[in-house]
């Protein structure tokens, strides 16, 4: 559920959440606001999926595969 202190199971469904999710995402895959955005957008506003799909240079579903396969542990993919 979290990243360091960071809330990653997070779907972004308001304005707010759209806005702090893009800034997670900013955070933790060192991309700027405008690429967060558009991933988390690509990603149906899942943050964590967005982080993963960044981190991992994948396409949603391939996201998705490895999620999966890592119980949706995001340390275990981008700590790798």
């Amino acid at each position: 559920k979290v990243y360091g202190n960071l809330m990653v199971d997070l779907m972004a469904v308001n304005n707010k959440l759209v806005d702090r999710g893009v800034r997670i995402i900013s955070s933790i895959a060192n991309v700027s606001y405008e690429i967060a955005k558009q991933k988390l957008f690509d990603a149906n506003k899942s943050v964590k999926t967005a982080i993963v799909m960044e981190v991992m240079e994948c396409s949603y579903e391939e996201a998705l595969k490895i999620l999966k396969k890592e119980s949706g542990l995001l340390r275990k993919i981008i700590e790798k």
